[in-house]
């Protein structure tokens, strides 16, 4: 049922799935080119895979599980985010002991020249940081 609306929501900017029903990333995702501002956390005991793809290009701020990021930055998924300020890490960082995928994740970072703002997801629901826009990019 997601999948299908989202489909229709071609302009969408901003989009937050938190949902333990949800166990991976919606196909129709990559429908969605002018998306802005990704907010994803599912329920799945194994990492959820960003599908690669165009809709990457617009992405600015992606808030994910650290398993996920992992995944992405191994997968080279988010070298394929040209515009990504802000990108927030939740859940156990500790829970993930894949070299490769810690030194692809460390090596993006320190590469990346957009990247302004990298924080950790805290209870509460704002993300540890010194950036301005790290509540801003939840509301």
């Amino acid at each position: 049922m997601l999948d299908v609306a989202l489909r229709q929501l071609t302009q969408l900017r901003r989009l937050a799935i938190s949902c333990s029903a949800v166990t991976s990333v919606p196909p129709s995702i990559t429908a969605l080119g002018c998306l802005e501002r990704l907010f994803f956390s599912c329920g799945a005991a194994d990492p959820a895979s960003l599908p690669p793809g165009p809709w990457l290009l617009s992405l600015r701020w992606l808030g994910t599980d650290w398993a996920e990021a992992l995944v992405a930055a191994e997968d080279g998924v988010l070298g394929q985010m040209p515009r990504l300020e802000y990108l927030c890490l939740f859940g156990n960082p500790t829970a993930e002991k894949r070299a490769d995928a810690w030194d692809a994740l460390w090596a993006l970072l320190a590469s990346h020249p957009p990247l302004r703002c990298f924080g950790e997801w805290a209870s509460g629901g704002s993300c540890i940081t010194g950036c301005e826009l790290g509540h801003e990019a939840l509301n």
